[in-house]
Formats: structure tokens, sequence, C-alpha cells
């Protein structure tokens, strides 16, 4: 978000702007969903929500859908930053010197797999949220108090919404606000199936396959039972062995004073960066 703002092109500030309100409007249900898993079921560690699908399956649901709009197309966190990734490789080639191209692609690079490895942290937690002891065949949905579920239900069906109708909050809400931010106009065209934004292509059949594939998953991963068959532990090919997050996990304790000056360091050379762009 930083980022783009800072470069302010017009691919840039619509980038900023989608990233601030799908990531606002993701974390705002993750938060309140973690605060019913502590009421309701009183968790508190990722290492407790193991077969949460089998207690909790709308919990579970809401978890997953909050993971996916912050990681997966066709929701706008997902476009947000892969409009972030297109400019910043429009921009990088532009640069007057190699070092300077150097220094974006490096940019580049750790934004890249900074995605990565949230990615695999948010579906590692999944993973073992759906997993099953194969002792409850019969999905029973868990009690939990109106005044939690409705802004959770509000929260669920705005993402949805919002990733149904992205095409049309781009260049309805999006790109007017980006405009007056940045004092320039916003080219945006549709050609059959696809969407232009300045120089990036937003193809709408994949977003549109991937709206319909990724819930029926979820539903069918936590709805759908299986009898008689032979359930095995997940991330171990098929090994029946003991799962454990602390393995996962190492104490940062001692390194938190080099992340600070390290974050401090990257977020100066991002401004600089986005400055001689």
């Amino acid at each position: 978000m930083s980022l783009m703002a800072a470069i302010g092109s017009p691919v840039a500030a619509t980038a900023a702007l989608m990233l601030i309100f799908f990531h606002g409007l993701s974390k705002c249900l993750l938060f309140l969903n973690a605060g019913v898993m502590e009421q309701v079921f009183h968790m508190k560690q990722t290492s407790e929500m193991s077969r949460l699908g089998e207690m909790g399956p709308y919990t579970t649901l809401v978890a997953a859908v909050g993971f996916m709009s912050l990681l997966l197309p066709p929701f706008g966190a997902f476009i947000g930053k892969w409009f972030s990734i297109e400019t910043l490789g429009f921009l990088g080639t532009g640069l007057p010197t190699a070092g300077l191209k150097l220094a974006g692609a490096l940019i580049l690079v750790v934004i890249a797999c900074g995605s990565a490895v949230a990615a695999l942290l948010y579906l590692k937690v999944l993973g073992a949220m759906i997993s099953r002891t194969g002792e409850r065949d019969k999905v029973k949905f868990e009690n939990i108090h109106a005044l939690y579920q409705a802004p959770l239900n509000f929260l669920l069906y705005s993402i949805l919404l919002c990733a149904i109708f992205l095409p049309l909050l781009i260049p309805a809400y999006f790109a007017p606000v980006a405009e007056d931010a940045i004092k320039s106009e916003i080219a945006i065209n549709m050609s059959g199936f696809n969407m232009f934004i300045e120089n990036i292509k937003l193809p709408l059949i994949p977003m549109l396959a991937t709206l319909i594939l990724l819930p029926i998953g979820i539903i069918v991963s936590l709805f759908v039972r299986f009898k008689n068959v032979d359930r095995a532990k997940e991330y171990a090919c098929g090994e029946k062995v003991n799962y454990n997050f602390s393995s996962f996990y190492f104490s940062t304790d001692r390194a938190n004073p080099f992340f600070v000056y390290a974050g401090i360091l990257f977020f100066v050379a991002i401004l600089f960066v986005a400055f001689l762009m």
C-alpha cells in the first residue's frame, strides 16, 4: 500500500486503494472470527485449531473465506497485489541506471516472496482446521450468539459480493477516487471478456471460474463426509504421524530488534525507489 501510494501512477493509485479497502474488509472478518474462536471454543493458539472444522464448521468456513480473500483470485486483495507487481515490473524497466533497476527488482522479489510466505502460513493453518478424525460424519453447526454472527455474516457476504462485482467496482469506485487523488485520468476499457486498466489486462473469465471453484472446494472439504474410507494426516505424504505446529515455528525474541531495523531500512528504500520512479 505504501509503495503504490508513493509511486502514484494511475494503476498504482488504484492498486493502493484496492489493497486498503479489501485488506481492511478481510482483516475485519478474520479478527472478529478470532474473537469468536476464543469466546466459543476457547482457542488462542494456532496449535489448538486442528480439526476445528468438525466442532465449528461455520467458524472454519468464515476463516477459510477470510484467508482466501487475502491470497487468491478473484478477490480484490489478490487483484491489488497483481496490479502492484505489474506496475513495478513496467516502471522498473524504465529506470535510468542498472543499479536502480536492480534495486527495483529486489523490492519486487521481496514483495512477491512475502506474499508467498503469507500464503504458505495461511494455507497450512487452514489445512489443519479442515482436517478430520472421522468420528463425526454428521455436520452439526455450532451455536454462535447473534451479536457475533450478524457482523460475521455481513462481512462474509460483503467480501463475496465485492468479488462478484469487482469489474464494476474498479471503474465506478476505485478509479474515480484514484483520479481525484493523483489529479489524472485513468484509462479503463473493456474488450470482450477482458478489462484493460492503462497497460494492464484483467481477464474476467478466469476470475469467474475461480469464484465458482473456490467456494465449491470449501463446501466439499467442510460439509461433505465420506464414509468407510481410510483417513490420513495432511502434509505427511499419507503417513499417519502426529502433526505439531511447533515444529514450524521458532523463537524470534532475540532477533526482533534486527527485524525492526531491517523494516525501517526497507521502508526507506521503498520510498527512495518510488521517488526515483
